[in-house]
């Protein structure tokens, strides 16, 4: 999120102390937490830069700017957790908390994060079925596209294709999905 767009948030919600309108505390968007260490946006299949599954809620608040923090109904399954937004460079990523202790899960919603093999939010679901072994699925109503060789990594897509009748589509069947379908949401999970 670009700063000037927080900038104007935080000024209408009369946030000019860092608190906010609610009474909890927001960071500072100055925060030099927020370049450096927490400016990493490569997305591996263990984290975005120094945010890293299985590290401690208090550890990504030390180590990273954390924007927003408060227990949220999500995931199809429409269960309650706790959601970290945590600031990365002008843009953020939502990490997961689980029992209020560990990052279990981390999302990108965002394109100007990407893994080495230049793979974003953006990315065309043709492109990714062209990669060895690339399958996509319906998880919970959402259409998701998994590499094996990215283990870890699942890649949203924009809108379901219902129309398809196929359970799974796969490598095989690289023609019959719309080419053109762009990833949403890249989700983080951790390989193993």
């Amino acid at each position: 999120m670009p700063r000037r767009i927080i900038l104007a948030v935080l000024f209408a919600l009369g946030c000019s102390d860092g608190r906010s309108a609610l009474g909890g505390s927001l960071a500072r968007v100055t925060d030099p937490r927020d370049l450096g260490k927490c400016g990493d946006r490569t997305i591996t299949n263990q984290g975005v830069g120094v945010i890293r599954i299985g590290m401690t809620a208090g550890d990504l608040r030390a180590t990273c700017n954390v924007i927003h923090d408060s227990i949220e109904v999500h995931g199809p399954e429409g269960y309650e957790g706790r959601v970290m937004v945590v600031l990365v460079g002008q843009d953020t990523v939502q990490a997961f908390v689980d029992d209020s202790v560990h990052v279990t899960r981390i999302e990108v919603a965002q394109p100007g994060f990407a893994t080495t093999d230049s793979l974003s939010v953006g990315t065309t679901l043709g492109r990714l079925l062209r990669i060895p072994g690339a399958t996509v699925e319906n998880e919970g109503g959402i259409e998701t596209a998994r590499v094996p060789a990215l283990c870890g990594l699942a890649f949203w897509i924009g809108s379901s294709y219902r129309d398809y009748p196929v359970a799974t589509l796969d490598s095989a069947s690289r023609e019959s999905p719309p080419p053109w379908k762009p990833v949403i949401v890249i989700e983080i999970s951790g390989c193993g």
